[in-house]
């Protein structure tokens, strides 16, 4: 028997997801940006070889 989980994704409207009161906060664009680039960033180097339980591996030694 495997041991292999799956991820469930579940899309979710930001608008239902958020506290309403963060509804009401208006971002700077600055702020945008530097998240934009960030997060390209850190997409951009996934290493897709590695797996969580090889990052595990890599903490305990």
């Amino acid at each position: 028997m495997s041991n292999v989980r799956t991820m469930q994704v579940n899309r979710v409207n930001p608008r239902n997801s958020l506290n309403k009161a963060w509804l009401k906060v208006k971002p700077e664009r600055a702020a945008i940006e530097i998240f934009k680039k960030n997060l390209s960033f850190l997409l951009n180097n996934i290493n897709e070889s590695e797996t969580e339980d090889a990052i595990r591996i890599e903490e305990s030694m």
